[in-house]
């Protein structure tokens, strides 16, 4: 949409502030929510002792994430200058509260991950994507300027907030206040210290290719690389799936200590998986030209297709492994996590 309506330039924009909206959520919930998810697997049964893991790193990320959404604001004019984008700086000013509902959100969806909870989290983060289009959608319906759109996303993360922190709250669990102990600051803040880095380095890696080329180039060819990138990074969404279906598999067989069910599940998904996204990758490629055709006017995006075509490649080598690349967070070994995707 933000293609057809303003074109490579604004887009361009639009996926620079994404990018640093997505790097400094990572330093706003600081690792907490991987900490989360390995306690929440490891204590299933257990719903008074999720209730103080999950309030009380709520707590910690509203104080975090607060403190880097006042820094983002501040600091937007002079990263719209490093970027040579006004627009950047624009963007920056209105993604900088919803650093606060993300960091939360993290925290709620890494909850429904380690209960297994796993349609609720499908149905949640399907919502986070459709509230964003619908703000997008708001811009466009009222002609807003295009460097406006960045507000979709604190758009769709206080409105995801305020849903799926109701839900958590009615549904899955009870508001214990009084569980919450230091206890499970102290948990948190260590086991997130040692395995944030290993979150904000993966979104960097997703991100880096889009913030260097608007350092060194212009909006508009950020524009053109980052169509094909967006497209690439929705199939790479798939091994994303499995691994969310494999994490709390995994965190239930190392509490059990049963590793020879580990392998299975190994086998069980290198058989099927990869030979998959191969086929996808092969489809993808030659139906993604006849798509520029039909949703896109720019013709500027045409230089995107050999773009698409080595970007597939990489998606696909990266399901060989995607899957089980939580496993030593769910091993509780977060600092080795680190340093292997460092």
């Amino acid at each position: 949409l933000i293609a057809y309506y303003y074109g490579s330039e604004i887009l361009g924009v639009f996926n620079q502030v994404f990018a640093f909206y997505i790097v400094l959520s990572q330093f706003s919930v600081l690792g907490i929510h991987y900490s989360v998810l390995k306690n929440v697997s490891y204590n299933q049964e257990n719903i008074d002792r999720i209730s103080a893991i999950v309030i009380s790193a709520i707590i910690l990320c509203l104080a975090l994430a607060s403190v880097f959404a006042f820094f983002t604001y501040i600091s937007r004019e002079l990263i719209g200058n490093l970027m040579h984008s006004s627009g950047v700086g624009v963007g920056l000013g209105l993604v900088a509260p919803g650093l606060v509902g993300f960091a939360i959100n993290k925290v709620l969806f890494n909850m429904f991950n380690g209960l297994n909870h796993m349609r609720s989290y499908a149905v949640f983060q399907a919502l986070r994507y459709l509230l964003i289009l619908v703000g997008v959608v708001l811009v466009i319906v009222f002609s807003l300027p295009g460097n406006y759109l960045a507000g979709s996303l604190t758009f769709a993360e206080l409105v995801l907030l305020i849903v799926m922190g109701s839900y958590t709250f009615i549904v899955v669990l009870p508001v214990r206040l009084a569980a919450v102990c230091s206890k499970w600051f102290k948990e948190h803040l260590s086991f997130g210290a040692r395995g944030f880095l290993s979150g904000a380095l993966t979104e960097i890696n997703t991100r880096v290719d889009v913030l260097t080329i608007g350092f060194f180039l212009t909006d508009k060819m950020v524009g053109i690389y980052s169509f094909a990138a967006i497209i690439a990074e929705g199939f790479s969404q798939l091994s994303i799936v499995v691994r969310r279906n494999v994490d709390p598999l995994i965190g239930e067989s190392f509490s059990k200590n049963n590793l020879f069910q580990i392998q299975e599940y190994s086998k069980k998904i290198k058989r099927i998986f990869p030979p998959l996204m191969i086929i996808l990758a092969i489809a993808a490629v030659f139906i993604y030209p006849i798509g520029l055709d039909i949703f896109v006017k720019d013709t500027d995006f045409n230089q995107s297709i050999w773009i698409f075509e080595i970007l597939m490649i990489g998606v696909t080598l990266n399901a060989f492994y995607r899957p089980f690349l939580g496993i030593l967070l769910q091993g509780n070994r977060p600092g080795y996590h680190t340093v292997m995707v460092g």
